[in-house]
């Protein structure tokens, strides 16, 4: 699959909305305040403006003072990290989730991770799950209520900054909340996956980013031949870390904080390039030119997230 470069798109420039935002409250990632993707947003003439920070939503509030100042409209979601962990061991599924601060029963450790006895799951702990971080956008007051249960259950089992959810908890706490699926590890649909799938129904959508890198055509293809097969409809967009590309320098400091180690060693891992900044519908356009009905369905997917803080 030969990998579309950007270009000049044919006919008139249409809006769009970014629907995988991080702002400064995703830690040690995204490198612009809330209030600064907001107004750069209502600048660009965006229509709306999707909120994700990764395990929570601590800059909602910061956000929606922001956008109501300015006229901006907001959608509230998060990126959540979810992997498979089982609830039932953990003392925190549907079915037997005591109160905050309750004792928790032993955990059953899986074969090859060692879960660290009866304490919390640690960051490292939770990198050998292999996790997935879809996105989840509030469309209503039950969403809003979902998607903070998720985060909720997502922290309480880990140690200080990490979190990860069970996939059968998104499937119990799905209603009201919308699924954008970023990445697949395989052309051929997981068990997980069609978990979503049948959860989610028509809420589910296919995420495709272009950052410019050598593995982006193959992770489109990947993911759209898991779109097709789970009749996911294709959505377009990118991760926006910061709202001008001149916080990349920012953005790389952050990572390799991260990392603990320094800009000179960080090497791959930071960002290869500038382009995870707010773009305008002209940007976005060339980007994407190849695929006009993936940019024009973030609109519907704005329309359908109705949720307001006030």
């Amino acid at each position: 699959m030969a990998y579309p470069q950007p270009k000049k798109s044919a006919g008139p420039v249409k809006p769009y909305a970014p629907l995988w935002v991080k702002s400064n409250f995703s830690f040690l990632q995204g490198a612009s305040h809330p209030e600064e993707l907001v107004t750069e947003a209502r600048s660009k003439g965006l229509p709306a403006l999707a909120l994700t920070d990764v395990d929570g939503v601590y800059g909602a509030v910061r956000a929606h003072v922001a956008a109501r100042e300015h006229g901006q409209r907001l959608i509230f979601g998060t990126q959540l990290t979810v992997a498979d962990v089982q609830p039932a061991g953990l003392g925190l599924g549907a079915a037997n989730a005591g109160p905050v601060g309750a004792a928790r029963p032993q955990r059953q450790a899986k074969p090859g991770l060692n879960l660290g006895g009866e304490g919390p799951l640690t960051t490292a702990a939770v990198a050998l799950l292999r996790p997935q971080a879809p996105l989840l956008l509030a469309m209503n007051r039950q969403g809003w209520g979902n998607l903070c249960r998720l985060v909720t259950l997502g922290r309480r089992r880990c140690e200080k900054g990490a979190c990860v959810a069970s996939w059968r908890e998104l499937a119990e706490h799905n209603a009201g909340l919308m699924l954008l699926v970023h990445r697949a590890e395989t052309p051929v649909p997981t068990p997980a996956l069609r978990m979503r799938a049948e959860a989610f129904g028509d809420r589910a959508h296919a995420l495709v980013t272009r950052h410019r890198h050598a593995d982006d055509a193959a992770r489109q293809q990947r993911l759209a031949a898991t779109a097709q097969a789970l009749n996911w409809p294709l959505v377009a967009g990118t991760e926006v870390l910061y709202h001008t590309p001149t916080r990349r320098a920012l953005q790389d400091v952050l990572t390799a904080v991260r990392h603990t180690t320094s800009l000179d060693q960080a090497g791959d891992r930071l960002r290869a390039n500038a382009v995870h900044d707010l773009k305008t519908p002209y940007a976005m356009a060339e980007l994407f030119f190849d695929l006009p009905d993936a940019l024009r369905r973030t609109l519907d997917v704005a329309s359908r997230c109705t949720f307001r803080l006030d």
